[in-house]
């Protein structure tokens, strides 16, 4: 086969994004872009493996059985320099599967959404341009035909959500679920409709289920019909529907809530910064709870001293009759207790307690 790599496939896509001056600040360890962080390092083989770890954590290392190359056709495009995602790193990722084809996953339209989002810096239509040179660029087919098809579906899909919306068709009325659910159903069918299911799914499945328990939860909590069990029986059954990533971070929410809403509880009783420390040491590592008993001193330090100056304010009242004098030894009275921010802060609970 005399046919001339242009060049590695994950060098490739490095080369076209220095020319958006892209790198991305938080990188994924399966990603095929992972050596686009180190731009001298030399691959040799021209390969999308179904799974990249290999490649990223080594370059040189040589695809298995499962790993098949795939030729990169195609100049380098060239593309303008986007200065809002300058210094950043690509979010997304394209992938292929061991017979070449495209693996439609969410990572594509996280790719899609990092370079359209720049479209307000960029003519749209010269970004969509330099985005599809540069996908036909780093793909080989059939995957890159996939990938190309799939572009333009959801272009087409944006376009079309937004001559919807436009249309006044999302228009919710305040409190009325009922809209809310229609539009979300909506929106969902039109996803369908543009990008196919499988495309549709594989994009948004997580963006609904996170709408669908938004929708649920509200009616939940209209619904005063409920005795409190079956209440939290409705909830749990609500939650079970969230992807693993949302239900975790819903419980480290909740989690932290419960925490705040214990020490609270033990401030309200006056208990000293060793109970605080004990209760922050059940739940967060020492340099965590260090830094919570350094953040409760300076709290404590700064209510004492405002309680200390709101009692010497109250007494200078008794002993001036005239109003500028009173003002004046005022200011003189938080200059002594409290200095720059502080005065600020000072100033502001002052104008509160007038109202």
């Amino acid at each position: 086969m005399n046919k001339k790599y242009k060049i590695s496939i994950i060098f490739g896509l490095f080369m076209a994004v220095i020319g958006l001056g892209l790198v991305y600040k938080t990188q994924d360890p399966d990603s095929p872009f992972i050596n686009a962080a180190t731009p001298n390092s030399t691959i040799k083989k021209p390969v999308l493996p179904t799974t990249t770890k290999t490649l990223a954590a080594n370059p040189d290392a040589t695809p298995t059985s499962n790993d098949q190359p795939a030729d990169v056709e195609g100049e380098i495009p060239v593309v303008n320099t986007i200065r809002s995602l300058k210094g950043t790193q690509i979010h997304g990722d394209l992938r292929v599967d061991e017979n070449g084809h495209l693996i439609v996953e969410e990572s594509v339209k996280n790719l899609f959404d990092y370079f359209l989002n720049a479209s307000g810096e960029v003519p749209r239509k010269v970004l969509i341009e330099q985005i599809k040179q540069g996908i036909a660029s780093y793909l080989a087919e059939p995957a890159q035909s996939e990938a190309l098809a799939l572009f333009s579906s959801y272009l087409e899909y944006q376009d079309a959500l937004q001559a919807e919306i436009n249309n006044g068709l999302y228009q919710v009325s305040p409190g009325n679920l009922d809209d809310l659910e229609a539009t979300y159903q909506a929106r969902s069918q039109l996803r369908s409709f543009h990008l196919g299911n499988e495309a549709a799914s594989a994009f948004f499945a997580e963006e609904e289920a996170r709408d669908n328990f938004t929708v649920g939860k509200l009616r939940l909590n209209a619904n005063t019909n409920l005795t409190e069990e079956e209440r939290q029986a409705e909830l749990n059954a609500l939650e079970s529907t969230l992807p693993d990533s949302h239900k975790q971070v819903l419980y480290k929410q909740r989690n932290r809530e419960a925490i705040r809403s214990k020490i609270n509880d033990l401030r309200k009783e006056n208990a000293d910064i060793y109970t605080l420390q004990e209760e922050w040491s059940k739940h967060y590592d020492s340099e965590t709870v260090e830094r919570f008993v350094k953040l409760e001193a300076t709290r404590n330090d700064w209510n004492n001293r405002y309680q200390a100056y709101r009692e010497k304010k109250q007494h200078l009242a008794t002993l001036y009759s005239s109003e500028d004098s009173y003002q004046q030894a005022l200011e003189q009275l938080k200059s002594s207790m409290f200095s720059g921010n502080e005065l600020l802060r000072v100033n502001a609970k002052d104008r509160i307690a007038l109202n």
